[in-house]
């Protein structure tokens, strides 16, 4: 027996317990047979905090169990090292790389062109199936049109090249099949460098900042909460600077702040020296799991999406009306401010009926946390219920069945990517459909909804 199925037949045991000295057995519930008990499970869907004497309606628990706790901790860290990146993924990015600047120079001898990688390969965020990001540094303006760059890639040999030249930062996206690598370039869009640079710093103050940043990414990824381009949803960066302004805000902290707050040195200055912030948050000893189930809490319960702005630059929320953002462009029911550009919006990408969806996933999770503790559950690909004739646009009729949104579709050889790809389901499904047998709304938050892509299990260490 591994130590996942003994972890669960200690919590079943743990919660059968639980349930005899609450009186949960067949006189309970209004029989004479008290030869077996009633579990919550037989109750399934509904939560098992109505069971254990808990009003479902009032907020659920600050903390977990410390058993339950520790178990989360222990499967996270699992998850942690599964997703770290090969050594063989580190070689093949370095080698995309090559292959990147061999055909800029080849195309463009003569200008002055300079490769520069941001994003997780940098700031140690990356798996081992993370894109690569790349931001040419040029003078040639006539480069910033991303066509040019799509049809240079392209003839020599990238595959799946496309364009997004109406994204807030233009980019190309291309696929190298030999090394089984995709990557996103944008021209001269420096301030992601200083991004990564910050991400990174603080990602090296506190030895639990990683993990917990890697398991929200990998949780947000599965249930399709990170494409802010097409799906409505938020960029990978505005979950860091969710995850990193959260754990400016725990008490006692765990990561400093490191803007100048008060405008006396450049936007893009930060303080970067490591030596003396490393440790910075010893005096808090949450562990990994307790964060996880925290934040998840918070952003389902605590936080005030009306009045809130989550601010890294200042490490705590400010007031909507004092940015003025409780009306005008940079209005969304989620205002995230980016750290080195304050007057920009990371929650742009995101309108009210996608942050209402966005709010019943963090309802889901802390249901899969907080009832079940399962990183397994919490983790469940998400998979869009679409209507089959939504599908259907040369009049045919669909088989329900055989309607399934896949999680890595295969783009076509097309220079300009859709602005809405139909196989990119966003937030509004969260909302707009229900999966099949469900009675009303509330179903989604305690039950997952049906997928019929199944993704390859990891495999647990045996005890």
């Amino acid at each position: 027996m591994d130590r996942f199925e003994a972890s669960l037949q200690s919590r079943a045991h743990r919660s059968e317990q639980q349930d005899l000295k609450m009186g949960h057995n067949e006189e309970s519930v209004g029989t004479n047979d008290r030869s077996r008990t009633v579990h919550p499970s037989s109750y399934y869907p509904v939560p098992s905090a109505i069971l254990l004497g808990r009003d479902f309606l009032e907020p659920p628990p600050t903390r977990l169990d410390p058993q339950d706790e520790s178990m989360l901790s222990f499967d996270m860290l699992e998850l942690y090292e599964a997703l770290l990146p090969t050594k063989e993924s580190h070689v093949h990015r370095l080698q995309l790389v090559e292959k990147i600047n061999k055909i800029l120079k080849s195309e463009w001898p003569s200008y002055d062109i300079s490769t520069h990688v941001f994003g997780s390969s940098q700031n140690r965020l990356a798996t081992t199936y993370s894109d690569v990001d790349i931001c040419i540094e040029t003078n040639r303006k006539e480069l910033e049109n991303v066509r040019i760059l799509a049809k240079s890639f392209k003839k020599h040999g990238m595959q799946r090249v496309q364009c997004i030249p109406w994204a807030k930062v233009p980019i190309v996206r291309l696929w190298d099949k030999d090394l089984n690598l995709a990557c996103d370039i944008n021209v001269n869009n420096t301030i992601a460098l200083h991004n990564t640079n910050m991400v990174r710093t603080f990602i090296d103050i506190d030895p639990r900042v990683r993990p917990l940043t890697m398991i929200i990414k990998h949780w947000a990824k599965q249930r399709q909460l990170t494409d802010a381009g097409n799906g409505g949803t938020l960029s990978i960066y505005a979950w860091i600077c969710m995850i990193l302004n959260f754990l400016q805000m725990r008490q006692p902290p765990i990561l400093p702040i490191l803007h100048d707050t008060e405008g006396k040195k450049p936007a893009t200055w930060f303080n970067a020296d490591i030596d003396s912030l490393r440790g910075y948050g010893t005096a808090n000893s949450e562990s990994v799991g307790g964060l996880l189930y925290a934040f998840i809490r918070h952003y389902a319960v605590e936080f005030n999406y009306e009045k809130q702005v989550i601010s890294l630059r200042h490490g705590t929320h400010l007031d909507k009306s004092s940015k003025g953002w409780d009306f005008g462009r940079n209005y969304r029911m989620l205002c995230i401010e980016e750290p080195f550009d304050t007057s920009r919006n990371l929650g742009n990408s995101a309108d009210d009926i996608s942050i209402f969806g966005l709010r019943r996933e963090f309802q889901r999770a802390l249901a899969a946390l907080s009832e079940k503790c399962s990183l397994e559950l919490l983790c469940k690909p998400y998979v869009a219920h679409i209507v089959p004739q939504a599908l259907s646009w040369n009049g045919d009729n669909v088989d329900p069945e055989e309607v399934v949104v896949s999680v890595n579709s295969e783009e076509k050889d097309t220079e300009d990517a859709p602005n809405k790809p139909l196989e990119t389901p966003n937030m509004r499904t969260r909302i707009d459909q229900r999966p099949p047998g469900s009675k009303n709304d509330l179903d989604n938050i305690y039950t997952d909804t049906v997928a019929r892509v199944k993704l390859p299990s990891r495999q647990r260490s045996t005890a």
